[in-house]
């Protein structure tokens, strides 16, 4: 139905959207609300940032919804905010695997100070068939 002099009405372009997602989603295998709210986003998101954000590490909804959120003007600065707080945050992750690697290296040595070589497998395989938190509880019983 056409609302006044030729537009169409609200319900004509709902309609038609909602005809592309069912397509779309078809075609891509996924959700109909998955096309819509891609498509939302996509209206939000100035081109250019989301041209940068596009087939990246970023192209995540999470991130995709921050700079949905965020007034076009100042996309750009939200973006180089979000790849900041990733960066710090694999830095913090290699950090912290440093320090485990560090960790399990010196119970290692400490285990093999204290094990027979040929009790080596015995002691491996329990390691591998049990859960730490299981072990650290066992070792608070038998210290009680």
């Amino acid at each position: 139905m056409l609302a006044g002099a030729g537009k169409p009405s609200k319900s004509d372009k709902l309609s038609e959207l909602r005809g592309y997602s069912a397509k779309a989603s078809e075609a891509l295998g996924v959700d109909e609300r998955t096309v819509r709210r891609d498509l939302a986003r996509g209206k939000k998101i100035a081109p250019e940032v989301l041209a940068e954000v596009a087939g990246t590490d970023l192209d995540k909804g999470v991130v995709l919804d921050e700079l949905a959120r965020t007034p076009a003007a100042q996309q750009p600065a939200r973006l180089d905010e979000i790849r900041a707080r990733r960066e710090a945050h694999k830095l913090n992750a290699e950090h912290n695997r440093v320090i485990a690697l560090t960790d399990a290296e010196q119970f290692a040595a400490w285990i093999m100070a204290r094990t027979d070589l040929n009790e080596l497998s015995v002691v491996i395989s329990w390691l591998e068939g049990t859960k730490p938190r299981d072990v650290i509880a066992a070792l608070r019983r038998e210290a009680a």
